[in-house]
């Protein structure tokens, strides 16, 4: 399993993350972000930072390759807002960095 985090940052209105809330799926039928372009929340630079981890949700599982994007893209405080009522408490805690090696990627633009 592989995950990419985009970081986000306040600022100003994010042309997409609107129309994307609106999509969240209900769990019914095919979730309209089955036809989301992805491409749309990416930054320019896609730098990143990659490490083994896990989920940081229940179960937790281990074996997930993250990558976290370097460069971060900007939301409004209302798009945050709107964020947090639709998914609260949805992070866990920084855990240890034990043996882990966090590598940069060299790809930048």
């Amino acid at each position: 399993m592989a995950v990419v985090a985009v970081l986000f940052q306040l600022g100003a209105k994010h042309p997409t993350l609107s129309s994307l809330w609106s999509l969240a799926p209900t769990g019914e039928g095919e979730s309209p972000l089955a036809r989301f372009d992805v491409n749309s929340l990416l930054p320019t630079d896609r730098a990143y930072y990659a490490y083994p981890g896990s989920l940081t949700t229940p179960p937790c599982s281990e074996g997930v390759a993250w990558h976290v994007l370097v460069a971060p893209l900007e939301l409004s405080s209302d798009q945050l807002d709107a964020f947090q009522k639709l998914y609260s408490g949805n992070a866990r805690g920084v855990m240890p960095l034990g043996e882990r090696v966090i590598r940069r990627s060299p790809l930048q633009r």
